[in-house]
């Protein structure tokens, strides 16, 4: 067989193709556009470019032409012509590439049963996963990993397989073969890059909560660095850049029910900030909200003390914020099938009590027993409330105020700094010169001396760090991680960096005491 004749074709003559193409997508049906994309930024992506196979024979076009159809068969009768399934072209783009971006599962099982290099990565970095991720072929990517595809490989802009997964079906293969291989292997045995994902909590995501999937788990980027105590500063100054640096750096996961839990339970955190947390419009800030509530102690039979247990706890923030955690609060009392006819007349009433509250004991206004149960007419679904519990109500609150006495916990982010001072550096192609902390073996940058909260942060635990008379460079794995007010987040890495410095004396003892 392998001295049989191999057709000959044609391409601009695609009524005399060999049937062996038949069931293969035409070139127009397969790249609409495609050329044109692949000139502006050097992407294929599995795309089939004959532009770019001009220095291949006609057997290893053939392959090429073979892996977007549907035909396993047709894929061997070409490799057993002669073609290698490691053939690729001007692009690097694999026969694996090409059969990964069409999702047939059978032709991709048919080139890796011929030992074909399934971690070959084309012009743009991208390997097959990265391909077949990224286009939603969830089987293939469950198939490449049980084979031994490197989940692990970044392309040209730092992304890994798992980053390119847009739909729930696919990263949920990406989390079962990382639970299989992290049991294979010992506890203490590290990868080379970092590969473990955020868990998604539910099957849609927030704006918050689609950044973290898209840049990963960061734990070990960081993972000499004393993060806990640092970033719950950052979250006593900014509560959404605090909630994305605690998810990201792994100090908790991005379950709802494990963030509400450390809110709960871990000192150190401002109430102020956990209250604008727990009323934030973000759909994950909504479930926290609903988990923190959770932990309550409810009274069923006494409404004063369950609010009081919860104002003790945490700030009510201001506006609407405010009415979505009374409105958690009030369903979760009713829950309890106390005494209140709905959730709305507890809703009422809870609102009521934390004006009176704070009329008595905030703003010192006067408001007399009459006008506090006057203004509780028919809240009751319709009816009123017995006018001797409304008495009651106003006559504990007087006597001590059911919220808590907060402050801001506006403390510094860094309790000790090693060196800190303007930096120009250059980690891509300009100069630029921000504000940084050398602390806890991380550079941190700031937009200038007045903002409060780092902008982004540079670990060196993973660099080498070279000094000269008034610069130093970083070379090896260099993550910038950014955070921005909104607690959005970003992370670029560069091969290397150079900082020139002010104050090289002071630098140069800094970094000697961290590396």
């Amino acid at each position: 067989m392998g001295n049989s004749p191999v057709v000959a074709l044609s391409y601009n003559e695609t009524g005399k193709c060999s049937s062996i193409f038949q069931s293969c997508s035409s070139l127009t049906e397969l790249d609409v556009d495609e050329l044109a994309i692949h000139r502006e930024v050097g992407m294929p992506r599995g795309r089939l470019c004959p532009e770019a196979m001009k220095y291949l024979d006609r057997t290893s076009k053939g392959l090429m032409f073979a892996c977007t159809g549907t035909s396993a068969l047709h894929v061997r009768k070409y490799i057993n012509y002669g073609a290698s399934p490691d053939t690729y072209d001007q692009n690097r783009t694999s026969p694996l590439h090409i059969s990964c971006r069409s999702g047939n599962l059978e032709v991709v099982k048919e080139l890796v049963s011929h030992r074909c290099n399934m971690d070959i990565t084309d012009c743009a970095g991208w390997s097959s996963l990265h391909i077949a991720s990224h286009c939603g072929h969830s089987e293939i990517v469950e198939f490449l990993l049980g084979c031994g595809a490197d989940a692990s490989i970044v392309n040209s802009r730092g992304e890994t397989p798992f980053d390119l997964a847009h739909d729930s079906v696919t990263q949920k293969k990406f989390f079962k073969y990382w639970g299989t291989f992290e049991d294979s292997i010992k506890s203490d045995l590290r990868l080379s890059r970092v590969t473990r994902p955020l868990t998604p909590y539910s099957e849609e995501y927030s704006v918050l909560t689609e950044n973290w999937m898209r840049i990963g788990a960061i734990h070990t980027t960081y993972n000499l660095i004393k993060l806990e105590e640092i970033i719950k500063n950052v979250f006593n100054n900014n509560h959404l850049k605090g909630l994305s640096m605690l998810i990201t750096g792994e100090i908790v996961s991005q379950r709802p029910l494990e963030i509400a839990m450390y809110f709960f339970s871990t000192p150190g955190l401002s109430p102020v900030k956990i209250g604008m947390i727990l009323g934030d419009t973000h759909e994950i800030c909504k479930d926290i909200a609903k988990e923190f509530i959770s932990f309550l102690q409810i009274e069923p039979h006494n409404l004063l003390v369950s609010l009081s247990k919860m104002l003790k706890l945490i700030k009510l923030p201001k506006g609407m914020m405010a009415d979505q955690v009374l409105d958690l609060f009030s369903e979760r009392f009713f829950s309890f099938n106390g005494p209140f006819l709905s959730k709305d007349s507890v809703h009422h009433l809870v609102f009521s009590i934390i004006n009176l509250n704070n009329c008595l004991h905030v703003e010192n206004e006067s408001i007399s027993k009459e006008e506090f149960i006057q203004s509780n007419k028919g809240m009751h679904d319709g009816g009123d409330f017995p006018e001797k519990y409304l008495s009651w109500i106003y006559d504990s609150v007087k006597n001590e105020s059911i919220q808590g006495v907060f402050h801001e916990q506006i403390a510094p982010v860094f309790e000790e700094v090693t060196i800190s001072g303007y930096l120009r550096y250059k980690l891509d192609t300009d100069w630029k010169e921000k504000y940084f902390i050398l602390n806890s073996n991380a550079l941190w940058s700031f937009k200038s001396t007045t903002q409060a909260t780092p902008y982004g942060c540079i670990p060196l635990s993973n660099t080498v760090v070279s000094v000269n008379t008034n610069y130093f460079m970083l070379t090896g794995n260099i993550t910038f991680i950014r955070f921005s007010e909104d607690g959005s987040s970003s992370v670029q890495h560069f091969a290397n960096g150079i900082f020139r410095m002010d104050n090289p004396d002071l630098w140069i003892a800094g970094l000697q005491l961290v590396k």
